[in-house]
């Protein structure tokens, strides 16, 4: 909501109402995790929906591969020449 048209800090809530014995209650995690895997295909995840979804993960080598590494490269001044090049 824009700031200009409530005047306090607001907050969106999302409310799934669901009756009580109904099979919606199992379908609910289903609605998430696709909800979630919609909005990453077009690159707008929510935080809390994409953690959530790659705490399902069990696959180490599946976290390691959408790992994505910010460390810096190693510094050319720290690698020592290669033999025989000048």
């Amino acid at each position: 909501m824009p700031y200009w048209a409530f005047p306090r800090p607001a907050v969106i809530e999302r409310h799934v109402p669901v009756l009580a014995l109904s099979r919606e209650v199992g379908q609910l995690s289903a609605l998430k995790r696709s909800l979630a895997l919609y909005r990453l295909v077009f690159g707008r995840p929510r935080q809390d929906d994409l953690v959530s979804l790659l705490a399902e993960i069990d696959d180490q080598s599946i976290l390691d591969e959408l790992r994505i590494d910010l460390s810096p490269e190693p510094d050319q001044s720290d690698v020592p020449p290669a033999a025989g090049s000048r």
